[in-house]
């Protein structure tokens, strides 16, 4: 029996002084980003590393490896950044907890659970 959750879920690639708005997703053993331009990746859970929590980040924010490429995502909005982005049809089914520490929170059980260290 398959007991994984799906997350879907706004979030920010926090890239020095710029950010990239888009939309995670974990489902069916998959990591994906997607932003404006594109699907950034699309990932099996098997390739993704590397995934820390800092405490100073309170649960909002977090780093990861995917497919061996480092990636920084917020669940809180940067100051100046760029509104929520989602693809269309992205409203079913989107896990919105509203604040970003508990949605992060969220996603640090999933990933936690289903990312080997």
């Amino acid at each position: 029996m398959n007991t994984q959750t799906t997350l879907q879920t706004p979030v920010w690639r926090l890239r020095g002084l710029s950010n990239d708005a888009g939309f995670l997703k974990l489902d069916e053993g998959f990591l994906t980003f997607e932003t404006a331009k594109g699907t950034q990746f699309h990932c099996n859970l098997s390739e993704i590393q590397d995934v820390k929590w800092s405490w100073y980040n309170f649960n909002c924010a977090f780093k990861l490896k995917a497919a061996g490429t480092k990636y920084r995502f917020s669940f809180a909005r940067p100051n100046g950044a760029a509104a929520a982005w989602s693809p269309v049809g992205a409203a079913i089914g989107v896990f919105a907890l509203g604040k970003a520490s508990k949605t992060g929170k969220a996603w640090r059980v999933e990933l936690d659970s289903q990312v080997k260290a």
